[in-house]
């Protein structure tokens, strides 16, 4: 066979497993950026996640402390109970006392909500939330 003719079949097998390697390259280059945007949404919602633990986390401190802040109240409302002058301070004490109280049932209520939605989300792990 002709040399030139024998260089032309070798540069056409070498060109159709270029080809095949470019379409496998082009394949695994799909898949590895199907795989990049799972990661980065997994990433995202984790990310959401552990915020939404730590909001709760915080709103459930602030309704500790107000519950304890309205206990204390209630606690200095009974104190000036008895050193009240008139029926007129007398009445707006107890009615701050049943305010206090009502605060303080609500924020209970409240923490009570939050604990159970707490108990429904995955620990935190420093900062990370595994999936």
């Amino acid at each position: 066979m002709n040399a030139t003719i024998e260089a032309l079949l070798e540069l056409h097998v070498i060109d159709q497993k270029r080809q095949k390697l470019r379409v496998q390259r082009r394949n695994q280059a799909k898949i590895a950026a199907k795989f990049q945007a799972e990661a980065q949404a997994r990433q995202a919602d984790a990310q959401a996640l552990f915020a939404d633990l730590e909001r709760t986390d915080a709103l459930m401190r602030q309704y500790q402390a107000d519950a304890e802040r309205c206990t204390q109240a209630i606690e200095d409302l009974r104190g000036k109970q008895m050193e009240a002058k008139t029926n007129k301070e007398y009445m707006a004490i107890i009615n701050s006392i049943e305010q206090s109280r009502l605060e303080k049932t609500h924020r209970e209520q409240s923490l009570q909500e939050l604990q159970t939605k707490r108990e429904t989300l995955p620990p935190k792990k420093h900062g990370n939330i595994p999936l």
